[in-house]
């Protein structure tokens, strides 16, 4: 499907009811109007926000527009943009007048807090360029029917490739999730290395994740596996133009495979001073000097420092866009690692942060270790600076 919205003349999607009076309404004049409340718990109410195939009916379309079927009021349009937009105002108002951040829009809208992530995303990277590790976060976020959870993955797919997706029935999820792999690998784009998945046993390419689960001896782990899951559902930016669509890339040689642009994280007993006023500034927010009326982005509300270390508040937040791994973090100079799995007792383990791929409060990384001779990765998640030079690390 995501071959058909890329390639057709326009997108057009059908709402019906309530939805597409406010969609209307929120449309009139020369700029959208910020939605009220009320309409916004409308919106949030509305699956198609959520839905996974209706990523690829945004982000793919060169043209998209909302109508509605109501006999009543002719067929009008309205551009997808210019809504999505008027979402972004609408919650930046919210959280404005009710001194919240990002874990309240979390909290009280979190569909349209998927709409607005797809709209970034979106803009930033066109059809094609997108990263795996961007459609991954975004797509892991939306609803999928339990009964075929391959849905995600051909969603993933939809979005990434000009291949026909598979139909649902077809294949299973470690068949998908191998073939989405390889088809980003051919496009130089390691970022799914960035799940938490545990990591293939093949020698030479035990950084890959693992395709095939493990048994299971409870009722409660005998649901099926999620593969590809990242570590966490979260957008992903580029500070500078020139890094538009930037990814992790790698390169091959006759030793194997090398990680270009990443960082060794030094560990240390305690993070410097400045990365973490950066983090605390993220998490809470301060006020802009140039212009005291406009309070910067952050996570919580500004009273909840008093009340929150920035490393409770962190880890909440990690746990709140879906980072399930291990709660104690490895300190290092410039910032805190987490791993997706427990290493803290481990000998000779490395920490690497990817320098390409940006998170407002930090980067996707890897920690490697040795378990009987055997190398062992899983992935990560860094908050802090990068002051170290990247450089091309080999997968052993």
């Amino acid at each position: 499907m995501g071959y058909i919205y890329s390639t057709a003349v326009s997108v057009i999607i059908v709402l019906q009811g309530p939805i597409w009076n406010i969609i209307e309404t929120a449309m009139t004049g020369e700029s959208p109007s910020p939605c009220k409340l009320s309409e916004l718990q409308v919106l949030e109410q509305d699956t198609w926000i959520s839905r996974v195939w209706t990523y690829q009916e945004l982000v793919n379309g060169a043209d998209t527009y909302f109508t509605t079927m109501n006999p009543n009021v002719g067929t009008p349009v309205v551009q997808v943009q210019r809504f999505l937009n008027c979402v972004g105002a609408s919650l930046n108002r919210w959280k404005k007048e009710n001194e919240q951040g990002e874990m309240g829009v979390l909290e009280t809208f979190p569909r349209l807090s998927i709409l607005e992530d797809a709209l970034g995303y979106m803009l930033m990277n066109g059809y094609l360029q997108r990263t795996a590790l961007g459609v991954l976060s975004n797509i892991g976020l939306r609803d999928v029917d339990p009964h075929y959870p391959q849905n995600r993955l051909l969603a993933c797919l939809g979005a990434l490739t000009k291949e026909a997706s598979w139909d649902a029935s077809s294949g299973d999820l470690a068949e998908i999730a191998d073939k989405l792999m390889k088809i980003c690998e051919a496009r130089n784009d390691y970022s799914f290395i960035y799940t938490s998945d545990e990591r293939s046993d093949e020698r030479g390419r035990r950084w890959r994740p693992s395709t095939m689960p493990k048994e299971r001896s409870t009722q409660k782990d005998m649901r099926k596996p999620n593969p590809l899951m990242p570590i966490i559902n979260w957008y992903t930016w580029t500070p500078h133009p020139g890094l538009l669509g930037a990814t992790q890339n790698g390169h091959l040689d006759e030793q194997g495979l090398w990680l270009d642009n990443m960082v060794r994280l030094q560990s240390d007993k305690s993070v410097d001073q400045k990365a973490i006023k950066e983090l605390e500034v993220y998490l809470f927010g301060e006020t802009d000097p140039e212009n005291p009326y406009h309070v910067l982005i952050r996570v919580f509300k500004p009273d909840m420092a008093a009340s929150l270390h920035w490393t409770d508040a962190l880890l909440k937040f990690l746990r709140k866009i879906g980072f399930t791994g291990c709660r104690t973090p490895l300190i290092c100079d410039w910032g805190l690692f987490y791993p997706q799995i427990d290493i803290q007792a481990l000998d000779e383990v490395e920490v690497f942060a990817t320098s390409s791929i940006f998170w407002k409060f930090g980067h996707p990384g890897l920690a490697r270790w040795k378990e009987d001779g055997v190398t062992k990765y899983c992935a990560g998640v860094y908050a802090g600076l990068l002051k170290q030079e990247a450089e091309s690390v080999l997968m052993l």
